[in-house]
């Protein structure tokens, strides 16, 4: 039997599968907002509700449609963009989770959150020089946010950028000294320019503040090897080596 449009009656199921949405029962609001939406399918509200339950649920491809279908009605709401490129990024599209970044970034072009969105998914498909761009964009924006100097620094250095890497990574370590994974980074960026012996200044204080970091002795092996130092790199090598055998058996200490 056809089923006709009835915006009271959808409004009913609507309210029915809220109730069951804030108790976090997502599948008997997911079956009351799909009872809604037969009875009224242009309901905005209701296709971007149903979406985030499907969301909720792991039924992603799903809620994609929900949210494509609440967008082709309603393209101005920047937050639908946001939902949906969420979604994308549980499937792991890149692509359309970066185009609907760019997409809420058009409509709302003062919010530094959605440049920082789009360059963490920028730096995972490999698209350094683009979050290079939005992280730039972003300290503008809020300069206080010391943090992002560090991730501008990794993606200085993925492109063989390595001087504005360090000069990233001293910005950060300035204001936050305390951080040793700050100076493991610096330190690889100096061993990329060849300068080991600031590589091995900062490997020595990343192994100070955490001993258990590995790569930390490694690296300076490597440098220290560069240097000709063949002792103290086989000194690195063998605590690297045992740190390795505690971390694969803890109760071999």
């Amino acid at each position: 039997m056809k089923q006709f449009k009835n915006p009271d009656f959808a409004r009913v199921y609507y309210q029915k599968g809220n109730i069951f949405f804030e108790k976090g029962d997502f599948n008997q609001a997911i079956d009351n907002f799909l009872n809604a939406v037969r009875l009224d399918p242009d309901f905005v509200d209701l296709l971007i509700k149903l979406g985030t339950s499907l969301f909720k649920i792991g039924k992603f491809k799903e809620a994609i449609d929900y949210y494509s279908k609440a967008i082709k009605i309603d393209s101005s709401n920047p937050d639908f963009y946001i939902m949906r490129a969420e979604a994308y990024a549980k499937l792991g599209n890149f692509k359309n989770e970066i185009s609907d970044y760019t997409h809420a970034i058009k409509l709302k072009q003062d919010d530094p959150v959605l440049y920082g969105k789009r360059a963490a998914v920028f730096m995972q498909a490999k698209r350094f020089n683009d979050a290079i761009k939005d992280y730039t964009k972003l300290l503008e924006m809020r300069p206080a946010l010391i943090w992002v100097k560090v991730i501008r620094g990794d993606a200085y250095a993925e492109i063989g950028r390595f001087q504005e890497a360090i000069n990233d990574y001293n910005d950060f370590i300035e204001l936050q000294p305390e951080y040793p994974e700050a100076y493991l980074k610096r330190g690889k960026a100096y061993l990329s320019l060849g300068n080991f012996k600031l590589a091995i200044d900062d490997f020595t204080r990343t192994i100070e503040m955490a001993p258990e970091i590995i790569d930390a002795y490694i690296l300076r092996a490597h440098s220290f090897n560069q240097l000709g130092k063949i002792e103290d790199a086989q000194k690195d090598i063998k605590m690297a080596t045992l740190l390795k055998k505690q971390k694969m058996d803890p109760m071999n200490k």
